[in-house]
């Protein structure tokens, strides 16, 4: 989701200010904050993938304090993306801080950005040594899932020797080497129940298309009353409202779909969970 956003999020922008002007609510705003976020979201996300991998829980109690630190540190990159610049041009961030206080935003948050990608390097190693007290069955994950990280991690020196095209076309092919690893630890090594994965992926697709579309609504009703107040036609404003409105309808929609997807698809109603 983090590598979708980070693509989506430009190609929206783009579409809302050249082919549709005022179609679509706040494409600057969502320009600057999906790519910001994103970046910050896939080194973080990235981390974890490592330290989690196969089972979901930390290698030993000695990787709880790399955990928290990259928690740490992913929580103050989110909330410095919002006042980021950047990119520049026409997509700049209309919430964006210059000057001084700017520059010392982007300085924090690079800084922060190069910390993850150090965590990331201290969270692949715990494959290493995941590995040397892991069983039969777990060493096999470890070794499809090792096979396609190293082709990722050889892609992401290539950035610096190839051109932005051809970089790109690689990394949907790494990519999909990647998500192609996974998917085989996960089915021919039996590294989760397929029921559960199914059952995973519904909850959490239907709930991030009912969050897109509490987003798009409520954001083109708030840019809507903002013009007619203010008589701007972008405001950060219908961007912080539905952020609100979404963090207080999580938990209860969570819950709403999962009831809905056991009751009427697996059939789990009357047990317990």
């Amino acid at each position: 989701m983090s590598f979708a956003l980070t693509t989506f999020a430009p190609v929206y922008a783009a579409y809302a200010l050249e082919v549709a002007p005022g179609l679509l609510p706040a494409p600057r705003t969502l320009a600057s904050l999906g790519q910001a976020e994103g970046y910050a979201a896939i080194a973080i996300l990235g981390s974890f993938i490592f330290l989690l991998f196969p089972n979901g829980r930390l290698p030993s109690r000695r990787w709880r304090p790399l955990a928290w630190s990259i928690i740490a540190v992913g929580v103050v990159l989110v909330n410095l993306a919002v006042f980021l610049t950047y990119p520049d041009g026409q997509y700049r961030n209309p919430i964006g801080i210059g000057g001084p206080v700017g520059e010392t935003i982007r300085v924090l948050f690079r800084g922060g950005e190069l910390l993850l990608y150090g965590a990331v390097v201290l969270s692949a190693l715990s494959l290493v040594y995941r590995y040397r007290g892991a069983g039969f069955e777990e060493r096999q994950q470890l070794k499809w899932f090792a096979y396609a990280a190293a082709f990722a991690s050889a892609y992401a020196l290539l950035r610096f020797f190839v051109s932005e095209t051809l970089y790109s076309l690689l990394g949907d092919v790494v990519l999909g080497g990647l998500y192609a690893a996974i998917a085989i630890a996960i089915l021919k090594h039996h590294l989760f129940d397929i029921d559960f994965l199914i059952n995973r992926t519904l909850v959490y697709g239907a709930l991030t298309v009912v969050f897109a579309g509490i987003f798009v609504i409520i954001s083109e009703v708030a840019q809507e009353l903002v013009l007619a107040v203010t008589d701007q036609e972008e405001s950060w404003l219908s961007v912080i409202v539905s952020a609100l409105v979404i963090a207080a309808l999580s938990e209860p929609l969570k819950h709403r779909i999962e009831h809905f997807v056991d009751s009427r698809i697996f059939r789990k109603e009357g047990k317990s969970n």
